[in-house]
């Protein structure tokens, strides 16, 4: 999928659609094979796409590659992942880096914030970019392995700023902090927790989070509910 500028109509100024294009050569995998998606990021030169894959019945097949979204071209970049979580962004206002969210180990649902270099494009054989991990837990709810939940989603919203979204269950989690609930919550009610931070790095060189005041609420919401991280934002 590339974008498009059409020129046409009030919105000429500004305007572009999406348009589908086959790439001019499609990515160098195995043929007929599986692959899950683990993490991508766009580069800060804006045309390259990074990602991150596995194989699903192969584990010796894993790695990262990279699409040149002008020329369609796609290049291996190693055997190595991207150490975030789904998608990743490049902050330039504090980091200098791609940052995400990566999953903790535990009984629990636990997450923290991540940090890489970004990738060296004139390298191919580069080693896998210097990668750095939170401790601070971005979690706010508390909910068992078990617990129904949404993989939660990190959205940035300008200007150095994350917006950390994460939903479990009602009936198998408990919020972590106020919560704005309601009285007619049942058990099949969700927990919607929204956390507003940035990204920073400690002169010791320590990635941490700062949060605003009154930046972190909780609330439920109806279990009927289809709910979607992105949509939340637009």
């Amino acid at each position: 999928m590339a974008s498009k500028y059409d020129g046409y109509g009030e919105e000429a100024k500004e305007g572009w659609t999406w348009a589908y294009d086959d790439c001019r050569s499609p990515m160098p995998t195995s043929a007929g094979a599986s692959y899950v998606l683990t993490a991508h990021a766009v580069h800060p030169d804006g045309r390259t796409l990074f990602v991150s894959f596995d194989h699903l019945s192969q584990a010796h097949e894993h790695g990262t590659f990279s699409l040149d979204t002008e020329s369609g071209e796609w290049t291996h970049r190693g055997n190595w992942h991207l150490p975030f979580h789904d998608k990743g962004y490049y902050d330039h206002y504090d980091l200098e880096a791609l940052v995400g969210v990566a999953f903790g180990t535990g009984a629990t649902r636990c997450y923290y914030l991540c940090s890489c270099d970004v990738p060296d494009l004139a390298n191919v054989s580069a080693p896998p970019p210097t990668w750095k991990l939170g401790r601070e837990k971005l979690t706010h709810i508390k909910a068992p392995l078990t617990a129904k939940a949404h993989a939660p989603v990190l959205v940035h919203t300008g200007h150095g700023r994350l917006c950390f979204v994460e939903t479990a269950s009602l009936e198998r989690a408990t919020p972590g902090r106020r919560c704005s609930c309601d009285a007619s919550a049942d058990d099949h009610s969700r927990i919607l927790s929204v956390t507003m931070l940035r990204p920073k790095y400690r002169t010791d060189g320590e990635l941490v989070m700062v949060a605003a005041p009154r930046a972190a609420r909780s609330y439920v919401i109806s279990g009927a509910t289809s709910f979607g991280g992105p949509a939340f934002w637009m």
